[in-house]
């Protein structure tokens, strides 16, 4: 069985690969899963996809892949918001970042959203996560780095970011500007370049598990839902035609 796995600057193709048997593709994109079932692919896994200047992946996609039999598994970034969404289908959400977005933990799609590289440059982050910071700080409380009040202060203040102008340095910076010394900004830095926090990585790994271990174990894929085509969608299929 051919699986196909989007990932971006989640975590590299040379890990995907070396994780499971499967074939790595880029970040999933409108369309991309549509093709990768008319190519015959029989799992797949969806890691990261684009968004903001680049159509998101549909609902619907997803929809006609579990209508057409194929097992569709999310975990880490757009796969674990789809998986959210889609709760009470046939989609499996793998990992911490999904069952945030399951139990409402997590509400906002910028929690997982990221600036990355293109291709050539192997899809590299080039901002934080909100996710990663709030783990980040978490555990820096956990183990009596920072005080809970100064991380929340810290979270807030992320969260009023855009998105790519999430980094940790400003972290360190917010640190002095709460009114911190700058020894206090220095331990935080230490214990993050120490720990690295990376909770959309460690759902990735942990999803690459679970496909390797349901292809070893020659699972059955479920069994298909009912898949109901609209005036959309066949417009959407029309279109997609068009540009490939």
């Amino acid at each position: 069985m051919r699986v196909a796995v989007f990932a971006g600057p989640t975590i590299s193709a040379a890990d995907v690969t070396a994780a499971a048997v499967v074939e790595h593709r880029p970040p999933a994109a409108a369309g991309d899963v549509v093709r990768a079932v008319d190519e015959g692919f029989g799992a797949l896994l969806i890691i990261d996809g684009y968004f903001h200047s680049v159509p998101s992946v549909q609902h619907k996609e997803l929809l006609y892949a579990l209508g057409e039999g194929v097992a569709v598994f999310g975990s880490s970034s757009m796969g674990a918001l789809r998986a959210a969404e889609l709760l009470g289908t046939p989609m499996v959400g793998i990992g911490a970042i999904y069952q945030g977005y399951r139990d409402g933990v997590f509400t906002d799609d910028d929690e997982v959203a990221v600036a990355h590289a293109a291709e050539e440059h192997g899809f590299r982050s080039i901002s934080v996560p909100m996710v990663t910071i709030r783990h980040g700080l978490r555990d820096a409380v956990r183990n009596g780095v920072l005080e809970s009040g100064l991380a929340d202060r810290l979270v807030a203040l992320s969260k009023a970011r855009f998105y790519a102008d999430r980094h940790w340095a400003h972290v360190y910076r917010d640190v002095e500007r709460c009114g911190l010394p700058s020894s206090e900004a220095q331990a935080l830095r230490t214990y993050v370049e120490s720990t690295g926090p990376d909770p959309k990585r460690a759902d990735a790994v942990e999803a690459l598990g679970v496909v390797r271990d349901w292809i070893a174990a020659a699972s059955p894929a479920p069994p298909a839902i009912s898949f109901e085509p609209t005036n959309a969608w066949d417009n959407f299929r029309a279109e997609e035609s068009a540009d490939h």
